[in-house]
């Protein structure tokens, strides 16, 4: 209630012009950077905007500067876990920094550009460090060409950690940003797209893992804006009607915002831990004086993953309970069992996302690791296979 009156506060001053804008972003740091304690539960919250050319002179909002302290001001007060961002441009990784130097220390971010072109749009993350670490960034080249993916635009994977007290809980963040337009060319690429990138998510390499497919999809989820806008007949279904018809695999969880081009898709291993429904986030913008003009022209979209602290068998694959992990702590050398034999990789990374260990094409039933290098510490494994995926925090007390 505090909080609530804190916002409503501000949004007062803003609005009888007694508080400058750039202030907003410092009133939001009173959320902290922590994902939300539910007693025996953590709840993460993920987010998508698409951040309209930001950081590109010749499109998008005039102010430069002004737009990445909005930004930075509409993801505090939006106060998400992690949120997946489009349309960061010209020198994305030097957007992205000005960004976080907004956010403050706290914060990290990570950008995979797709092109050197002057502004040219890429996807990247911004994550709150004490409860997400980054373990793994590409470019998503196999799920379909180049052409459909409006030139080269490819869907970037972020291989992440959600931090839940002592569980670890992988999850693949596909952040998207499908073709634009409304002509059935367009319309027939993100079609394309869909059908490919579906088609690797229901392939071996993604089939057991925790998938989130987020960003800025260009169409509606039900129907399309090209039989609205375009020249698609009546019954041209949503680009994205396959994944909507296949229930049990996938649930779109922004079906309800019929008119809505931003959205999130999740498979089938996170349907248990979604406690609560997609929201726009049109309190966080109406904080922004102008938000339309000097911001984005997209509204961010938020839904909330929530998940035990100890990351129960009940909340895992059948996969994760065959899989022994010992000892732990562990001081020189660290033990993997598999009583179905099937291990495939293993990735090991400190809490802040460093990876320092990872071995693929395993292949084995067990396999031995030498820890005695690694500094004293916890550390996030991921062990995956055909079967499934599993996380586990790891104890190292190096003397």
């Amino acid at each position: 209630m505090k909080k609530i009156f804190y916002f409503l506060l501000i949004h007062l001053l803003l609005s009888a012009g007694v508080v400058a804008q750039a202030q907003v972003a410092d009133a939001a740091d009173e959320l902290g950077a922590k994902s939300t304690d539910k007693g025996d539960r953590m709840e993460f919250k993920v987010t998508t905007l698409n951040a309209e050319w930001l950081g590109c002179p010749s499109n998008g909002p005039s102010d430069e500067s002004l737009q990445m302290r909005n930004v930075a001001a509409v993801i505090k007060a939006v106060n998400p876990d992690i949120i997946a961002l489009q349309e960061v441009t010209m020198n994305p990784v030097k957007s992205l920094d000005s960004v976080l130097k907004h956010l403050g220390d706290e914060w990290g971010g990570h950008i995979v550009p797709w092109s050197a072109g002057s502004c040219a749009q890429s996807q990247g993350i911004i994550y709150k460090k004490a409860s997400i670490s980054l373990t793994g960034s590409s470019l998503v080249k196999n799920g379909g060409t180049s052409n459909v993916w409006s030139s080269g635009r490819y869907p970037v994977l972020y291989e992440v950690n959600f931090l839940s007290g002592e569980g670890v809980i992988p999850v693949s963040i596909i952040n998207i940003h499908a073709k634009a337009y409304s002509d059935k060319s367009s319309y027939d690429r993100r079609t394309t797209a869909s059908t490919s990138l579906k088609t690797l998510l229901d392939g071996a390499a993604y089939k057991y893992k925790n998938v989130i497919v987020i960003g800025d999809y260009n169409d509606y989820l039900e129907s399309s804006q090209c039989v609205r806008y375009g020249n698609c007949s009546e019954s041209s279904p949503s680009p994205y009607k396959n994944f909507v018809d296949d229930a049990a695999s996938y649930r779109a969880l922004t079906s309800s915002f019929t008119t809505n081009i931003d959205h999130i898709i999740i498979s089938n291993e996170l349907f248990t831990n979604v406690s609560s429904n997609a929201t726009r986030e049109t309190s966080a913008t109406n904080s922004v004086p102008n938000y339309r003009n000097t911001t984005s022209d997209h509204t961010p979209v938020s839904i909330t993953l929530s998940f035990s602290k100890e990351y129960t068998a009940a909340e895992k694959n059948e996969y994760s309970q065959s899989i022994t992990l010992y000892p732990n702590p562990v001081q020189h050398t660290l033990n993997v069992e598999s009583n179905t034999g099937d291990i495939a990789a293993v990735k090991i990374a400190s809490m802040s996302g460093v990876v320092v260990y990872e071995q693929k094409n395993i292949n084995a039933p067990a396999m031995s690791i030498q820890t005695s290098t690694w500094p004293t510490g916890t550390y996030a494994v991921t062990i995956t296979s055909t079967k499934g995926e599993v996380g586990s925090k790891l104890m190292m007390k190096n003397q």
